[in-house]
């Protein structure tokens, strides 16, 4: 994933997106016990590579990642009761690491 990480990393740069230095191994596995998940590697990987977009930056498909302080649950961001929550098995540990379109959907 390193590597995969790494020409994300290069193909944000070569647009112009400004990134945020990857995080900590620490501060990886504090997230992951704060929110009770296990992130895949690949993910992880991405998160020690890079910690997201600068604020207000997208690349050219209009998608902003977060910096993982950002990343929350669908549980969080969602309003008790919205359909998308009753389809999912776990809510709470479905999370949500960019924004499409400034807020207009969440994946």
């Amino acid at each position: 994933m390193r590597e995969l990480a790494m020409q994300l990393q290069s193909r944000w740069e070569q647009m112009g997106v400004v990134l945020r230095p990857g995080v900590s191994r620490n501060a990886l596995a504090e997230f992951e016990m704060s929110c009770g998940v296990s992130l895949p590697p690949d993910v992880g990987g991405y998160f020690l590579a890079v910690d997201g977009m600068a604020d207000g930056d997208t690349d050219e498909e209009m998608i902003h990642f977060l910096a993982l302080s950002e990343v929350t649950s669908l549980q969080v961001e969602l309003h008790e009761g919205h359909p998308a929550l009753s389809r999912l098995q776990h809510p709470a540990s479905t999370l949500i690491l960019d924004d499409y379109l400034i807020g207009s959907h969440l994946y």
